[in-house]
């Protein structure tokens, strides 16, 4: 773990650096709060050791501005003072201080009170760690590392809002595995879930970084292409039903090839602009489901776009 030492008198720092150097830290030193804060704002050391009264910048203002910075983890704060009244510890304890220690220190209690710190530190970092985890498991899918569909959501609401925003088109692919039961009753769900991995794979390959893809449920994916019109969506699906198409599960399972039928949505530009964004995201949904179910019929292994009367059926070899 690193410490800061901010401290304007050099034999004080000596001192502190020889004991934290013992316990297994890695020191950094500075000889005011001006040069302390510049080296926070580089590098948020996580513990920091000061002086109260040091020039350009005193103890007691380098920890407000500590306290005030919306930094990505805490900062742990030991001030040093000659100043022992009960009433300036006070008032460095409210000025954001942790912890306290009278010069001159005792350096068992030194090492004491910065054990404290350290355990404070590493606790909070335990639970940004737990905290990073839940967040991944809540958000991705675990099988696939997609999105869960939840999360998905979230992204069609934001991505729907900025489309009608900015006048762009946003469009839809509902994807889903043929014959998925099959590959499960034949071959087992290790072999369905190396299929649905093998997807997620193809799909990422294929799309823009941009594009959220999700596990929408079961064997089917769901692809947003924000700034993508009907034209574009076509393309972008055709090209992850050909890179799914053919793709083997196993070399010992040679009749298993994948294959995928695909069905397109796309909200156009200047649409819907009174239409609440809930309406048109179930309308998307739906419309995408409905040419998903058309591509399905049609054979399956293709692609349909959302139209009226009914949807397009895109031809294998386009």
């Amino acid at each position: 773990m690193q410490v800061l030492i901010v401290d304007d008198d050099f034999v004080t720092r000596r001192l502190l650096q020889a004991r934290l150097v013992q316990m297994g830290l890695h020191v950094i030193e500075a000889v005011n709060g001006k040069e302390a804060w510049e080296l926070l704002q580089a590098n948020p050391i996580p513990l920091v050791i000061t002086d109260w009264l040091m020039p350009l910048m005193d103890g007691l203002n380098l920890i407000q501005q500590i306290r005030a910075a919306n930094f990505p983890r805490y900062i742990y704060v030991i001030l040093l003072t000659n100043l022992d009244s009960k009433t300036d510890v006070v008032k460095g304890l409210e000025a954001g201080a942790d912890d306290y220690l009278t010069k001159p220190f005792n350096l068992p209690e030194l090492t004491a009170r910065v054990k404290i710190g350290q355990r404070i530190v590493a606790l909070e970092q335990r639970l940004l760690a737990m905290s990073d985890q839940l967040y991944i498991q809540a958000t991705y899918d675990q099988l696939t590392g997609l999105l869960q569909r939840s999360a998905a959501l979230e992204q069609l609401n934001l991505l729907v809002q900025r489309a009608q925003g900015q006048q762009q088109p946003l469009s839809l692919l509902l994807l889903d595995l043929d014959h998925f039961k099959q590959i499960n009753d034949q071959h087992g769900h290790t072999v369905g879930d190396q299929a649905l991995r093998l997807i997620a794979e193809q799909i990422q390959q294929t799309v823009r970084t941009s594009d959220p893809t999700a596990r929408w449920g079961g064997e089917e994916m769901l692809v947003l292409l924000p700034g993508a019109n009907s034209s574009a969506a076509i393309a972008t699906a055709q090209r992850i039903r050909r890179a799914i198409g053919g793709q083997q599960l196993d070399h010992a399972l040679p009749s298993s090839e994948l294959s995928a039928s695909i069905g397109i949505a796309v909200l156009e530009p200047g649409s819907s602009t009174d239409e609440p964004v809930h309406s048109i995201i179930n309308r998307l949904l739906s419309q995408a489901d409905q040419a998903l179910y058309a591509a399905k019929n049609a054979g399956r292994n293709c692609c349909a776009l959302y139209a009226e009367p009914q949807p397009l059926i895109i031809d294998k070899s386009a």
